[in-house]
């Protein structure tokens, strides 16, 4: 985008240009005023900075312009009530800055928008001072009142649902709230995609034609609670908080800055609900559920469960308009790296290295036996820590110079975690504290990290209590948590079901096995599901999501902070501060039906910051898996035990099939090597552009220039004059094509 070179003509332009489209702004204008952030007062309902400005109407509709490049994004499409094609609710959404949903007496559902429960009837007002531009709406038939404020930064416009100042009648309750639902909307006339958080990051196009479905995700999935009557269906988990609109060449990326844990991200095509395109968050602010119930007949009925508590932290969204870094996905991953670098002190890496190979190593399982007659449930050995030592001699040996080990049920728990671990006890049959020393030993003189893994958060047997349901989260149905297990291959439970610890007891076992693993004199450690896993607690002291993910953090930082070296599976953003490595980071999206196209966002955020591998390339197809490995700059991974599979084969490890290490040791020896030489020149260069040129085929260019192209087609491609033969990569340094 070209950016014009007066900023004070560009300016005045501007600001006169949206007076003309905003007159009740214009007839109030004040006096310049700081404000508490970085932006100045320009009028009684306009605040600007050096980067932005915006103004509102009476209504509450407003304007954002990037002035470096003049670009203005709207509220609510300018259309306004003259918009063709819509009608109904859906023109009364369209012209909402707010969705909200509430309950009446605690049983029955209902929707108000605020454009016709407020603005239609004179309850916004609008207002800027010191502390933002204010935004307050007034539901007047149902009875509540939702404050929202607008502040200006240096990377955009920041809206926050103030949830401290809701105010709700005895009657009505609010149960989510839905923020700016048309924002940067597309009519059937603009160009473009919305990049969703989904899995690796996906793009749904705008007028792509799926409009029998839509959009719809949880951030860091479900809120962790599941029951027996979940789907099963094989999704990926939005692990950023992030969206982002491609518009007619103009781009607009959004972060959910705060209220994550509780916001779930919707998106729709035109013709679905009217003629636009949108995509918007919802926050959850009190949470309910329906449960089966028996009546005084004896009969089943759905009963609303409904937490007194509500939301502490304000729902906050920052939406970015992206000048520089070309725009589109690529720009968006630019914008969220540097927004991670500054503000979340996630520190890039200063040395290049050789991509490491992360291995998964299996321990204890527990199998089913017969003694003397009687079934018994015992812990077996998969890999041993001799064992595992012969494994990685046999890979060194063959010039895999750098592994990062995750070796999963080295105690009584075994890798489906049935006890709760409070303290560093590996099992005999492993060998014990002096068979890891050994292990452990080895290791530092061959560039090998082992990370024990620990699940502080699933339990079949209870850590602190007699009784597991004592130590379990509570839904909000007043239900133990439990997380249940299903066989791939027919969707039927395992029986392997396992409860769900209470944060707080989370955070003090992670804490007394910290204690004891400190005279293990390893640095090392995998924390399993804590960085990536959140749910509430309703239970004694309600302890929604979102207080969960920062219990968890102040767990990972504690780590850190005692010089430890995290290795985290596919991580949420509130983890990576703290996060040394990354293993089995998502490399596809769910490939939701409204979804185009899957893009390796999550890797293009993470290169050049945090070592990352893609999921166990043997448990999946390894020809397509390495090549997408080179695609997104990631590290290879395999998931190993050195004993046969056929001793779990009559027991629940579906997903184990095929993990037999002596299968494996040639193709892990030459797949390393070609990654190895593919990403060796880029280990530490940030990801500049990512993009596909043809069906099949995509090219990566990292900072420095260097050019990766890989084709997926079974054919030779040519690109620029160069042949990529099928099923290959082929590499470019600097400029070179």
């Amino acid at each position: 985008m070209k950016i014009k070179s007066s900023f004070i003509k560009r300016h005045i332009a501007v600001l006169s240009a949206l007076l003309l489209l905003h007159p009740a702004a214009a007839a109030e204008k004040a006096a310049p005023q700081k404000g508490a952030g970085d932006f100045t007062v320009i009028s009684g309902r306009g605040i600007e900075n050096e980067s932005f400005s915006v103004l509102a109407d009476a209504a509450g509709s407003f304007t954002l312009t990037d002035k470096r490049t003049g670009d203005v994004w709207y509220s609510n499409p300018p259309e306004g009530e003259n918009a063709q094609g819509m009608s109904g609710i859906n023109k009364m959404q369209m012209n909402s800055q707010l969705i909200v949903n509430y309950l009446i007496d605690g049983k029955t559902q209902k929707s108000a928008t605020s454009f016709a429960s407020s603005t239609k009837k004179e309850g916004v007002s609008v207002s800027a001072d010191s502390a933002g531009l204010r935004v307050t709406y007034s539901f007047i038939s149902e009875e509540f009142t939702v404050p929202v404020l607008y502040t200006l930064d240096s990377f955009g416009l920041t809206a926050s649902v103030l949830t401290s100042e809701i105010k709700e009648s005895e009657k009505n309750k609010i149960t989510e709230i839905s923020l700016l639902p048309y924002f940067g909307a597309a009519s059937v006339n603009d160009s473009g995609y919305f990049l969703v958080p989904d899995g690796s990051g996906a793009l749904i196009g705008f007028n792509n034609g799926k409009t029998k479905s839509s959009y719809q995700q949880k951030i860091y999935d479900t809120d962790g609670l599941m029951n027996k009557d979940t789907s099963i269906i094989n999704v990926q988990t939005a692990r950023l908080p992030v969206f982002g609109v491609e518009k007619n060449g103009k781009t607009l990326f959004a972060n959910i800055s705060s209220g994550a844990a509780a916001a779930k991200l919707y998106a729709f095509v035109s013709g679905t609900n009217g003629v636009y395109n949108y995509i918007y968050p919802q926050f959850t602010y009190r949470q309910s559920a329906v449960d089966k119930m028996l009546s005084k007949t004896w009969y089943p009925i759905d009963v609303t469960f409904t937490s007194k508590k509500t939301a502490e932290e304000s729902f906050s969204v920052r939406y970015s308009p992206v000048s520089g870094n070309g725009g589109g996905y690529s720009g968006m991953a630019a914008l969220y790296r540097e927004m991670l670098t500054k503000e979340k002190v996630v520190k890039p890496k200063t040395q290049a290295e050789d991509a490491p190979l992360y291995l998964d190593l299996y321990g204890n399982a527990r199998v089913k036996d017969n003694i003397l007659g009687f079934p018994v449930t015992k812990n077996q050995a998969l890999t041993s820590f001799k064992e595992a030592r012969e494994i990685l001699r046999e890979l060194t040996e063959n010039k895999v110079d750098s592994v990062k080990v995750r070796y999963l049920g080295i105690d009584s728990g075994g890798i489906t975690h049935i006890k709760t671990p409070t303290a560093f006890k590996p099992t005999a049959g492993m060998g014990g504290k002096k068979g890891f020393a050994d292990l452990k030993a080895f290791a530092e003189k061959n560039n090998i990290e082992i990370y024990p893994d620990n699940d502080f958060l699933f339990f079949k047997k209870a850590p602190f209590s007699l009784f597991a349901r004592l130590d379990a989260a509570k839904d909000v149905c007043n239900k133990s948590a439990k997380l249940y297990s299903y066989t791939l291959s027919n969707g039927k439970m395992t029986g392997t079901d396992r409860y769900i610890l209470k944060p707080e007891k989370a955070r003090l076992a992670a804490q007394k096995y910290m204690k004891s693993y400190g005279k293990a004199d390893n640095k090392y450690i995998s924390l399993s599901n804590i960085g990536s896993f959140v749910y509430s607690d309703f239970s004694g002291d309600i302890c929604l999501a979102g207080k969960t993910a920062e219990i968890f953090g102040g767990v990972m930082k504690e780590y850190a902070e005692n010089g430890y070296s995290l290795l985290l599976k596919a991580p949420n953003d509130y983890a990576l501060p703290y996060t040394s490595a990354i293993t089995a980071a998502p490399v596809t999206s769910s490939l939701f039906d409204i979804e185009d196209e899957a893009v390796p966002f999550y890797q293009m955020v993470m290169h050049g910051l945090i070592s990352y591998s893609v999921p166990a390339v043997n448990l999946s197809d390894s020809d397509a898996a390495v090549l997408k490995a080179i695609e997104t700059g990631s590290s290879l991974m395999y998931a190993l035990s050195a004993a046969d599979y056929s001793v779990l084969a009559n027991d629940n490890y579906d997903e184990l099939y095929g993990i037999t290490a002596s299968h494996w040791t040639n193709e892990i020896c030459e797949n390393y090597a070609k990654v190895k030489n593919a990403l060796a020149a880029v280990s530490n260069k940030t990801m500049l552009l990512h993009e596909k040129l043809q069906s099949g085929v995509y090219r990566t260019v990292y900072e420095g220039g260097t050019q990766i192209i890989v084709n997926y087609n079974s054919t030779p491609v040519e690109i620029n004059g160069e042949r990529v033969e099928g099923l290959s990569y082929k590499a470019f340094k600097g400029e070179e094509r």
